[in-house]
């Protein structure tokens, strides 16, 4: 019997099976109360102790200019705060969504099922990335004294929030892969870890490191041609973003 063609219509992929298990089961439970509870109460005292910084010197408050410097220093705190959470949380949704299969000898009865492998994969994807987005959206207010101290356009807090969907997104397809290849659910894990750690810290460093040399090259007494620094400095600086 030929099994039906998946149905990527909004309405028939909510309907997949395999998402609404792993929803169910992962809402049902403490676990994700208590992720979601220790998420924000880390963003949360993080927040409080810059606000207590800036509490402590009333003639902070009374300049704009040093206003605004505090509020870009709490935006880029929550973002970076934000974007860690991401880069740890997202893959460990997904790294053990085949491999976990696998270990407990539950992938040959999914194989067997009707379901495609395309509504597997996507169940499995969907449900990491429902969850995922419930962090990003339940800590959408504390961006708000950024905002109010100033500093900070309304723009750039899309701006930041669209790139924090994004690394959830990109993540969420990291772990989801390593889980593919491998039959262990902590060896997709630590993969998933590490290639998290290579692109939020190992690549910038060394894309600094790179600049640097190229700075350095520019004192020297052969020094490339300004076009040729251009270039590099370009590169370097899109690699590190």
């Amino acid at each position: 019997m030929k099994p039906p063609a998946l149905n990527l219509a909004p309405l028939a992929v909510w309907r997949n099976p395999v998402l609404v298990k792993e929803i169910r089961t992962r809402m049902r439970g403490s676990r994700a109360f208590v992720l979601l509870s220790a998420h924000l109460l880390a963003l949360g005292l993080a927040l409080l102790a810059v606000y207590l910084i800036l509490r402590s010197d009333n003639s902070l408050l009374n300049n704009p200019q040093q206003r605004g410097t505090f509020g870009k220093l709490i935006f880029g705190l929550m973002v970076w705060l934000e974007l860690i959470m991401v880069s740890f949380t997202a893959p460990a949704l997904t790294s053990g969504a085949i491999a976990l299969e696998r270990e407990r000898q539950t992938f040959d009865l999914l194989r067997v099922t009707l379901l495609e492998a395309r509504a597997l994969v996507l169940g499995k994807y969907l449900a990491g990335l429902v969850f995922v987005f419930l962090l990003l959206l339940t800590s959408l207010p504390l961006f708000s004294p950024a905002f109010i101290l100033g500093g900070v356009l309304l723009e750039e807090i899309l701006i930041a929030v669209l790139i924090l969907a994004v690394s959830a997104v990109a993540f969420l397809a990291v772990g989801l892969f390593f889980s593919s290849l491998t039959s262990r659910a902590l060896i997709a894990t630590v993969l998933s870890y590490a290639f998290a750690i290579l692109v939020n810290f190992g690549a910038p460093i060394l894309m600094a490191v790179l600049l640097t040399l190229v700075g350095a090259l520019n004192t020297g007494a052969s020094s490339p041609s300004p076009q040729t620094l251009r270039l590099l400095y370009y590169l370097g600086w899109l690699a590190v973003s």
